[in-house]
């Protein structure tokens, strides 16, 4: 009886404490305004340019970690077979 207690309890704690993007706040309490914000802000100091940059190499740098994790599955069924 006591198990099923907590274990309401702490799903309620779980259900309360649950932050969405739609509802209006994520995470630490910063809601869609104030994201918009923090972009704008980021635009203004580092520049479309140098923000394009920075896009680019991050897309290239998850391309090369799936390829990567693609060969290591490869090799780990090679040494299986």
């Amino acid at each position: 009886m006591r198990a099923a207690v907590f274990s309401r309890a702490a799903q309620r704690r779980v259900r309360d404490n649950d932050h969405t993007f739609f509802g209006g706040s994520i995470g630490m309490g910063l809601s869609v305004p104030h994201l918009l914000m923090i972009l704008a802000i980021v635009v203004l100091v580092f520049d479309t340019k140098r923000l394009q940059g920075v896009g680019v190499d991050l897309g290239e740098a998850i391309k090369g970690f799936r390829k990567a994790v693609k060969e290591s599955d490869k090799i780990e069924e090679l040494k299986q077979s």
